[in-house]
């Protein structure tokens, strides 16, 4: 087995992102939890030199029930002591090319109370670069500045019109314009105008 995978800090940190939540803080407010607690039991406990805390076992059953919903072959047992196989949607950081947590509209998901986004097909990452680069070119010359949110958006929504244009489409990204200037100017997200 992987050392990314040894200890149960780094189980509970993989099970985390792979149900999609970005941030410790972004988990433990969601389900009520003390921020202070949940970021020390994703951190080396001190007996391994770290700053965090272990957790025990009506701990780990906790974590592993508000996991369920997107890790549904979880459990508590797996967690703190590796018993068990791991969720099938958890892999080894390094073999995976686009982070299972690189979800961008999972948080606003949650605060609507919608489940959490499905995990992201693979991503080109030189479509991926070139729609970074011509969103943030038409930002700079609109002079907005969009929060981070909203970008990601952005760029996920320019990659995936990229792919489906095929090569001639990569060039004309005149039919997006629109959609980028309304989120630039307004700060709102045009493809999740709910929010």
């Amino acid at each position: 087995m992987s050392d990314e995978l040894d200890r149960p800090w780094k189980r509970l940190k993989a099970a985390r992102r792979a149900a999609g939540y970005l941030t410790a803080k972004e988990f433990s407010d969601t389900h009520g939890i003390s921020q202070v607690t949940y970021n020390s039991h994703e951190r080396p406990p001190r007996k391994e030199g770290g700053k965090g805390r272990a957790f025990s076992p009506p701990t780990a059953e906790r974590y592993a029930e508000l996991l369920k919903s997107a890790l549904p072959d979880i459990t508590g047992d797996w967690l703190l002591h590796n018993v068990g196989d791991p969720p099938a949607k958890i892999v080894s950081p390094s073999a995976s090319k686009t982070p299972p947590h690189a979800q961008p509209d999972n948080q606003a998901a949650r605060r609507r109370g919608s489940p959490p986004a499905p995990a992201l097909p693979d991503i080109d990452p030189d479509v991926m670069a070139a729609a970074v680069t011509a969103a943030e070119t038409l930002f700079t010359e609109e002079g907005k500045n969009p929060g981070r949110e909203i970008r990601a958006e952005i760029y996920f929504a320019l990659h995936d019109a990229m792919l489906s244009a095929g090569p001639d489409g990569m060039a004309d990204l005149d039919h997006l314009r629109p959609l980028i200037r309304v989120a630039a100017r307004d700060g709102n997200d045009p493809l999740h105008p709910m929010r």
